[in-house]
C-alpha cells in the first residue's frame, strides 16, 4: 500500500504543479505559437494573440487534470 500512496502522490504533485504553472509553461515553451485560429478575419492581431494564449493555457490545464485524475483514483484506493 505504501507504493500506491507514493505513486498517487507523484501523480497529484505533478498534475497540480502543471495546473498551477500553466501560465509559465505556455510562456517558456511558446505553446501559444502552435495553436491555430481559423477565423483570422473576425479578430484583429491583438485579439488573435490573446485567444491563442488563452486556448494554449486551457489545453495545458486540461493536460494537468488528465495527469491528476489517476492520482486521485489511486488516493481513493490506497486510503480506503
Amino acid at each position: 500500500m505504501l507504493a500506491l500512496k507514493i505513486i498517487a502522490g507523484v501523480f497529484l504533485v505533478t498534475g497540480f504543479g502543471t495546473i498551477i504553472g500553466a501560465r509559465n509553461i505556455v510562456k517558456k515553451f511558446k505553446v501559444d505559437e502552435r495553436v491555430q485560429a481559423n477565423f483570422g478575419n473576425e479578430m484583429d492581431e491583438e485579439e488573435t494573440l490573446q485567444f491563442k494564449f488563452n486556448k494554449a493555457l486551457a489545453n495545458v490545464k486540461i493536460i494537468g487534470m488528465v495527469i491528476t485524475i489517476p492520482g486521485i483514483i489511486l488516493t481513493l484506493i490506497a486510503f480506503r
